[in-house]
């Protein structure tokens, strides 16, 4: 008699047991998937998207879809940007709520580093938009000069367009105060816009600080230069001032960049020494200066099918013909 009850015990409470246990796991398997995913996944998973979009814009630019690649950096500024703003309310919050301990460990450290992550990710995303609509605006406005060569000084950027992208590049600079290894890129693309609009003198203020705060960055050296050889500066009265700055910064960016030359400085030095040629007025060592930076960004030109590499290609056979000697071909 009390074996049989003992037996009826036990099998009572096994099943009771059991059932416990499924109910558990049903519990937990309930929490794990209708409870929906925590802040720090929402953030993981919009950092993954960033990325990808990052990923995706940078392939469309390099196969020349611009409109495609820009679209996705503005696509990646919006989820930044939202992000952003999400984790600083957030840490408004925890830091209003949080009762100062002496010896603690703040408990909002993850958040700060989310938040850092996010304005980060948004000056960079403004970076990529900002550049992708720059090549947008000078293929727009290459179109619209060869059109009307006579008037090509006169065409400049769209202001709507140009305000835009003026804005991501002032969004950029206050969206990652804390680290400011962008703002050097953010001056430079400053820069670009300014020549693009016609604003040489505040093209060459923002370049001049792109440099300063990145005493290596070849690509603005370069774009100085440009800004500097543009009539607006050789034509004033100390021209030839400017000339010499405009020179000097082709050749920084050469300088600076001497592990792996910059192709479009050649390139443009050469232009530069070569623009009397037309005239005839070429002295002999302006000429051989003209020679030798066209043979040596030909040299080191990735496509023979570049316009400027046949504008270059053209001029230096021009240029050789002056001179009496036989033309030289670039290196393979």
């Amino acid at each position: 008699m009390f074996l049989g009850k003992q037996r009826h015990f036990l099998v009572r409470f096994w099943i009771a047991a059991f059932c416990a246990l499924a109910v558990g796991v049903a519990l937990y398997w309930l929490h794990e998937n209708l409870r929906g995913p925590t802040q720090a996944e929402r953030s993981d998973e919009a950092l993954a998207k960033i990325q990808e979009l990052f990923r995706e814009g940078t392939e469309d630019f390099e196969n020349k879809d611009v409109s495609s690649a820009a679209s996705k950096f503005e696509k990646a500024v919006e989820i930044a940007g939202r992000k952003r703003a999400e984790e600083e309310k957030r840490l408004e919050k925890e830091a209003a709520e949080r009762k100062p301990i002496k010896f603690e460990k703040p408990s909002a450290v993850p958040v700060v580093q989310r938040e850092f992550t996010f304005s980060l990710r948004e000056a960079e995303a403004r970076r990529y938009l900002a550049a992708a609509r720059i090549v947008m605006l000078q293929l727009k406005i290459a179109a619209k000069r060869a059109e009307a060569p006579k008037n090509a000084d006169a065409i400049v950027a769209d202001p709507e367009e140009a305000q835009f992208i003026r804005n991501q590049i002032d969004s950029g600079l206050v969206a990652n105060p804390r680290d400011r290894y962008l703002h050097p890129e953010f001056y430079h693309l400053l820069g670009q816009l300014e020549v693009l609009t016609g604003n040489y003198a505040k093209a060459v203020s923002a370049l001049e600080k792109a440099v300063e705060l990145k005493p290596d960055f070849a690509e603005a050296y370069n774009d100085l230069g440009i800004a500097y050889s543009n009539p607006f500066f050789l034509k004033a009265a100390n021209g030839g001032a400017y000339q010499q700055k405009a020179v000097a910064a082709f050749e920084k960016a050469l300088l600076v960049s001497s592990d792996k030359p910059l192709a479009n400085a050649h390139y443009n030095l050469g232009m530069f020494y070569a623009q009397a040629e037309q005239e005839q007025k070429l002295p002999p060592k302006q000429r051989a200066d003209a020679i030798r930076h066209l043979k040596a960004f030909l040299d080191e030109s990735k496509s023979t099918d570049d316009q400027d590499y046949q504008h270059a290609r053209k001029l230096l056979d021009k240029l050789q013909a002056q001179t009496g000697k036989p033309k030289e071909q670039p290196a393979e």
